[in-house]
């Protein structure tokens, strides 16, 4: 039986930046009250994300920056987080500098640096030494190895006390791979990327068809039965 269900926001859960189509918050609310426990991974901070897990009422951990941070919706703070090496990210800036492209560093919830221009994709560069995904066209993150969705749902269960075959996951781009390879279910709405087609056992809706709703009613709550 699923006890915890981790969504991705943007294009999984809803189209909009600051809200959540009725339908979706209803079927979370009925998981909800199933006891499941419902959260988000998301590629967006703590307060960048507010909107959606205030709405969803969520009341404890949410996956914060693909999976570098973990935060706590009841206290405020940070439950688990990674950082990268500061030789690292000292090589990421002057990289940055040599391709004049901009470069944003996130402590906490905050930015303590920005340029100018766009970062771009350097995937390769830097495979083994850093995890490199792009959440939003135009824009590549750079997180420490062992930082991605999948680990951070991990930890998220087990602090729950949650078997891994009790988790699922719901996802639309690369950033939501590993989370969706670690899940007992999990899903892909229709509108993802093919790598995260071929990665998901359950494929879903169309985001915009209401698919968070389609899977917990038609997956989650009916399996229960």
């Amino acid at each position: 039986m699923i006890k915890l269900i981790a969504f991705d926001i943007d294009d999984t859960l809803t189209k909009e930046p600051r809200t959540v189509p009725q339908a979706n918050l209803d079927a979370v609310k009925r998981a909800q009250d199933a006891g499941i426990f419902v959260t988000v991974a998301t590629g967006r901070g703590f307060h960048g994300s507010s909107y959606i897990w205030q709405a969803m009422g969520v009341q404890g951990p949410i996956i914060n920056y693909g999976g570098a941070v973990i935060n706590d919706t009841v206290t405020g703070k940070a439950l688990y987080t990674t950082e990268l090496d500061p030789r690292m990210v000292k090589e990421l800036l002057a990289l940055a500098k040599e391709l004049n492209v901009h470069a944003h560093i996130y402590q906490g919830d905050g930015i303590v640096f920005a340029e100018e221009k766009l970062i771009t994709m350097l995937g390769k560069r830097y495979e083994g030494k850093l995890k490199v995904s792009g959440s939003v066209p135009g824009f590549v993150e750079f997180n420490a190895e062992n930082a991605h969705k999948g680990s951070a749902l991990e930890w998220v269960a087990n602090y729950l006390g949650i078997e891994r075959g009790e988790t699922a996951a719901v996802g639309d781009n690369l950033l939501d791979l590993e989370m969706i390879q670690y899940a007992g279910i999990g899903a892909a709405v229709a509108n993802a990327h093919p790598q995260i087609l071929s990665a998901a056992n359950v494929v879903l809706p169309r985001c915009e068809d209401m698919a968070a709703a389609w899977f917990i009613d038609n997956i989650i709550l009916k399996g229960m039965k």
